[in-house]
């Protein structure tokens, strides 16, 4: 949770006889950090009218913005006679700018608290602009629920002497001191952005994870200045900073709090995952959410279908290492190197859980090893005549080879394979050349293993690969793999994994019943162990979405931004994680991957494990 001080604390009100606010990102704020961004949003009118190829947000730029003009009317007379614009167009443009003006003006609540407080004590509130649009700035100032607002417009020469306003004792609250305004206190109001940047407060150190992820590959000012970066981060900042008196952890990125982090850099993530697979999959007929790594991403993007409505519906599939482990193996020879596991961190013992459904002593669809309680004793006392440590883990790859050897030739059931085999593709063949599958990534195994019991599906997106043998699987199974990051990114999947998938249990087997393919979970969901550090992540990650939706609606799409830069907020995070954030994972526990239940390692103790360097603050 971020903390604030009192902002009514932070000055003696009383003593003034008036109060000047501005208006601009003082009183009023916009989801955007330049006004480009708001031409961005009127290009669209602009080249569907327009008989020229002029890009509107340039030569919009190029005049005064609203907040500086003497009259709007007068830039769009300019935008007739020197750039030979239609005046029709340009009236038509004009209104749409006047608009935008006033559909995305928000009121600055800390402000409107101050205004609050004059208002008690009776002192006179003047909202000042350099905006000459008098009319305008009161219908955005009303619309704000600043009611009968009084203004000083353009150089400040409303008042007179004779009203007692010059010699008077005034406080200016805003980001600048107009000079027009002769004498007065000045209780400097940053702009939001100015606040999350570290500008105003040096401890608010955001930034510079960010900047540290951007490195020397990415230009990190172009990116942060360009419309759909900077609008994001102006959201950010408007719902965090618009009270700028934040108090700070030390040494903290994210100020070790979930919620934060997850609105500002898992949510800015999300938005570029989802648009980068909305540019690419329209035409489709249905995209697989492989669970449980898609859960967080298909809801972002459902909401997203919700404003772009040609996209393809979206489904979540079951699918996961252990599920399709029937027909990941397709030989005995395959039992030998199954996917993702590493010998050495197995015993006997957890082989055989890991292979129990193969056996014959095993109940057909036992994937919960109910039966396996019922016949440990036995299975011990043979595998431990065989010559094995039951519960040691192997001491060399030749030691795991001869225990598989001797699973295969006392326990291992071809028949009992055969069954899970069908029913494991059974569940996939409904899904066709129409659907397209998403999973987190990263080796291929599993979506060749979809694709090849599918009736047809081509192509597959992943966020990345780390292995030559995702394109040695899609080269030999017929399918195409898009990469997010068409490069391996630093730190290990496992902890990616865990902040974007579902807390919930895992798919470990498909079972027949009543003549259906149904996944079966590895226990009941009230008994699975969350992560509430992971759960506020989320929950900030996914408002950030709701509120971009909120604010934008279906002109969420006239936004532009490059899906790979918005992504550097959340690379800063989870590459450059500093030891006061990282201590939000304290109690999130990696999951055993047999078991399912929390292992004794933490999520932040897994990090330093793994021997990422920290990031270092001065």
């Amino acid at each position: 949770m971020i903390l604030y001080d009192n902002i009514l604390e932070k000055r003696d009100f009383s003593q003034y006889r008036y109060i000047l606010i501005n208006v601009c990102e003082t009183a009023v704020v916009y989801p955007w950090n330049s006004r480009k961004a708001m031409y961005c949003l009127m290009e669209h009118e602009f080249i569907r009218k327009a008989d020229c190829n002029a890009a509107f947000r340039e030569i919009r730029n190029g005049l005064a913005d609203f907040w500086h003009a003497n009259k709007l009317e007068a830039v769009y007379r300019r935008l007739t006679e020197e750039f030979h614009i239609d005046s029709s167009l340009a009236e038509t443009m004009k209104k749409m700018e006047r608009k935008l003006l006033l559909d995305y003006a928000q009121p600055r609540k800390s402000i409107q608290k101050l205004y609050g407080l004059a208002e008690t004590l009776r002192i006179p509130v003047y909202f000042y602009t350099d905006s000459g649009d008098s009319d305008t700035v009161k219908a955005i100032m009303k619309k704000c629920g600043y009611k009968n607002p009084r203004m000083i417009c353009g150089d400040g020469n409303v008042m007179t002497e004779t009203d007692g306003f010059l010699s008077a004792k005034k406080l200016f609250i805003g980001d600048k001191k107009p000079e027009t305004l002769g004498e007065v206190d000045f209780f400097y109001i940053p702009e939001t952005t100015e606040v999350l940047s570290g500008y105003f407060n040096p401890q608010i150190l955001c930034e510079n994870a960010v900047k540290t992820a951007a490195g020397n590959l990415i230009h990190y000012q172009k990116a942060k200045n360009s419309a759909g970066f900077g609008v994001m981060q102006k959201v950010v900042a408007n719902s965090f900073f618009d009270n700028p008196f934040v108090r700070w952890k030390k040494d903290s990125y994210f100020n070790g709090d979930p919620y934060f982090a997850g609105y500002y850099a898992l949510g800015m993530h999300l938005m570029g995952i989802v648009k980068w697979l909305s540019q690419n999959i329209k035409g489709k007929k249905r995209i697989l959410f492989c669970a449980r790594d898609g859960y967080l991403i298909q809801k972002v993007y459902d909401l997203w279908r919700k404003y772009v409505p040609d996209l393809p519906e979206s489904l979540y599939l079951q699918a996961s290492r252990k599920a399709l482990m029937p027909i990941l193996l397709k030989s005995e020879s395959d039992f030998y190197v199954p996917p993702g596991i590493f010998f050495d961190l197995y015993t006997p013992k957890t082989i055989m859980l890991l292979f129990w459904e193969f056996t014959s002593m095993s109940e057909l669809y036992d994937f919960r090893h109910i039966s396996f309680a019922e016949n440990e004793v036995v299975c011990r006392a043979e595998i431990e005549k065989a010559g094995f440590s039951y519960e040691s883990n192997f001491q060399s790859r030749q030691e795991f080879e001869r225990f598989i050897t001797f699973f295969l030739k006392h326990y291992y059931s071809k028949e009992r394979h055969c069954l899970l085999s069908d029913a494991v593709s059974a569940y996939y063949k409904e899904f066709d050349e129409g659907d397209v599958l998403f999973d987190a990534g990263y080796s291929g195994r599993l979506a060749k293993a979809v694709v090849e019991h599918s009736s047809g599906i081509e192509e597959v997106y992943y966020l990345y690969t780390d292995e030559e043998y995702a394109e040695l699987s899609s080269g030999n199974g017929n399918f195409k793999i898009h990469c997010f990051y068409p490069f391996t990114p630093s730190v290990d999947n496992v902890l990616r994994e865990y902040l974007i998938a579902e807390n919930a249990p895992t798919c470990v087997g498909i079972a027949r019943k009543d003549g259906k393919s149904v996944p079966v979970l590895q226990m009941e969901a009230q008994a699975y162990q969350n992560s509430p550090a992971i759960i506020e992540m989320q929950r900030g990650a996914f408002r950030f979405a709701e509120e971009m939706a909120v604010i934008f609606g279906g002109r969420i799409r006239a936004i532009p931004f490059k899906p790979q830069e918005v992504s550097l907020p959340f690379e800063g995070f989870i590459r450059n994680i500093a030891e006061a954030d990282l201590a939000m994972f304290e109690d999130t526990y990696q999951e055993d991957y047999d078991t399912g239940q929390p292992m004794k390692i933490s999520w932040a103790e897994y990090y330093h494990e793994l021997k990422i360097p920290l990031f270092r603050m001065e």
